[in-house]
């Protein structure tokens, strides 16, 4: 019998009154209240990938939050849920302007001027590293860093709205219909 155990904690009385030496639970009892109060999955993610064919109403992302915005042809549910408005092909998209991953929806018509030869946002950020102009960017301040990388991204998303306008009226003319003039009619 090891005698330095006994004497190691001071004797209490028992339930019973019986001075002994009193022991307690080294290990919680085990039951199953605590466990099992995992929530369902909420199958969040994409659903219908790039070029992928929709109809209206086919859920395009489930997501909590805006991480991806929708674009032409997309509608937003009450919980941020991308769904198609349109038929057509699903096109995802970086907007290097507003820095928004943008996911639309093609119609086959070519009506929609958004929708033709958007970049990926890394292939948009591999263009804008490209064009910054190193030893002027190590001559700036920390401010004049920012304007000329902010003036570079505008003057490289407007090289591509020209790009994306010649892109679609090339489209739209074909050989069997006349000339396509495409007009803006936002400013009217």
């Amino acid at each position: 019998m090891n005698v330095a155990g006994i004497f190691a904690r001071p004797l209490q009385l028992a339930p019973s009154g019986f001075a002994g030496q009193v022991r307690f639970a080294t290990k919680k009892a085990g039951g199953s209240t605590s466990n099992g109060r995992s929530s369902l999955p909420k199958h969040l993610g994409v659903k219908s990938g790039n070029g992928m064919l929709v109809v209206p109403g086919t859920i395009i992302v489930r997501q909590r939050g805006t991480s991806w915005h929708p674009g032409p042809g997309v509608g937003i549910g009450r919980d941020h849920t991308l769904h198609a408005l349109v038929e057509g092909r699903v096109v995802f998209r970086y907007d290097l302007k507003t820095q928004r991953r943008i996911i639309c929806v093609s119609d086959e018509s070519g009506a929609e001027a958004p929708l033709v030869g958007y970049a990926s946002r890394t292939e948009t950020k591999k263009r804008l590293a490209d064009a910054v102009d190193a030893q002027h960017y190590l001559s700036l301040d920390s401010v004049g860093r920012y304007q000329y990388v902010l003036g570079l991204a505008k003057k490289l998303a407007e090289e591509e709205d020209v790009r994306k306008r010649e892109l679609l009226e090339k489209r739209l003319v074909r050989p069997e219909r006349g000339a396509f003039k495409l007009v803006d009619l936002t400013m009217l």
